[in-house]
């Protein structure tokens, strides 16, 4: 599944714009909701990117599903809540997450090198994509429900 916003390129005067689930094979949406602005339900210490995989994923915990999110929607709370709920997520997160060591966002790489740093079931990719622009990815795999 993959998760991301929707809306148009040249919104109208109000504007519109919708939280999507997508299953990747089929092409079909799976769970969806629109953004109303700031909605009351959600605590102010929850990031919205988190609040929003939480919400989709509600209907499909424990059945074993892949998320597949950008960085907007990934965070290592938001990893480790779905991984109790036995759903893996995979997908790139922003070097300015306070997860990411300081050590490891300054560090210099050769370019095009790429460093796994592991710990337990979380996996943080790291490659020097060009000179001054490095590409982070996340994992935190599951096992496979049967």
């Amino acid at each position: 599944m993959q998760v991301y916003s929707d809306y148009d390129s040249k919104l109208d005067k109000y504007g519109r714009k919708f939280w999507l689930a997508v299953n990747k094979d089929s092409k079909y949406k799976v769970n969806a909701f629109p953004y109303l602005g700031k909605d009351d339900v959600r605590s102010n210490d929850e990031r919205l990117g988190d609040y929003v995989v939480k919400k989709l994923m509600q209907p499909y915990l424990k059945k074993g599903r892949n998320i597949t999110c950008d960085n907007f929607f990934k965070s290592l709370s938001v990893a480790k809540t779905l991984k109790s709920n036995g759903t893996s997520i995979v997908g790139t997160i922003n070097k300015a997450r306070r997860e990411i060591h300081v050590c490891v966002k300054q560090a210099k790489e050769e370019l095009y090198s790429t460093v796994v740093l592991k710990k337990d079931d979380i996996t943080l990719t790291v490659r020097q994509e060009k000179h001054k622009k490095m590409f982070f990815s996340l994992a935190l795999c599951t096992q496979t429900f049967k």
